[in-house]
């Protein structure tokens, strides 16, 4: 009888052992799996190709989005551009406009170093379908990028921002399919 129970509980003791390794296992394999998952999403970033020096390297775009506000909020600080699909295009002096050198991209509005203000309108024209913008301060950096639309060659939009900086600028690019930036236009502006 003693020989039964040490057989059988040998049996036990290594059914319990063989399931405590195979929980180990999984355990372990669980816990690399999200590490490497983890680590995997922390070196996700969008970084500009511009070389127009930037107070911030990175920034995100939202090409669907008609209307981009604050990229990321900050103690009342953000920015964004409602699209007005190029209805709002009236150069008052187009001595005063930015172009590329290609004439592809030309800015009207704002010009440089000119006092922008909530509700200001940026406008412009464009060979091309769509054009990119950033709104930068020297304060935070990039407050926020997105597109407008380019209809019959022109774009405009109404600029809605926060900003506790006193001056900063506006890019404008055209973007490649892969995402480089080409036809960079840099405004200067001050803010109010």
């Amino acid at each position: 009888m003693k020989k039964i129970k040490n057989k059988s509980q040998k049996k036990r003791t290594i059914l319990l052992t063989f399931l405590i390794v195979v929980v180990c296992f999984i355990l372990v394999g669980f816990y690399l799996t999200r590490k490497q998952s983890d680590n995997k999403n922390s070196d996700i970033s969008a970084k500009t190709t511009s070389t127009v020096i930037s107070a911030q390297p990175d920034f995100t775009t939202d090409d669907t989005a008609k209307e981009t506000t604050d990229a990321s909020p900050r103690d009342n600080v953000g920015g964004g551009i409602i699209d007005t699909s190029g209805t709002s295009v009236t150069p008052s002096d187009p001595s005063g406009a930015t172009s590329t050198a290609n004439g592809e991209l030309v800015v009207y509005s704002p010009s440089k170093n000119s006092m922008l203000e909530n509700g200001s309108t940026i406008s412009g024209t464009s060979s091309l379908a769509k054009i990119s913008y950033r709104i930068v301060d020297t304060d935070v950096g990039v407050l926020s990028g997105g597109t407008l639309d380019v209809v019959n060659g022109k774009f405009s939009g109404t600029i809605q921002f926060k900003s506790n900086a006193k001056d900063g600028r506006l890019d404008f690019f055209n973007t490649t399919s892969d995402g480089n930036e080409f036809n960079n236009i840099s405004v200067p502006v001050n803010f109010r």
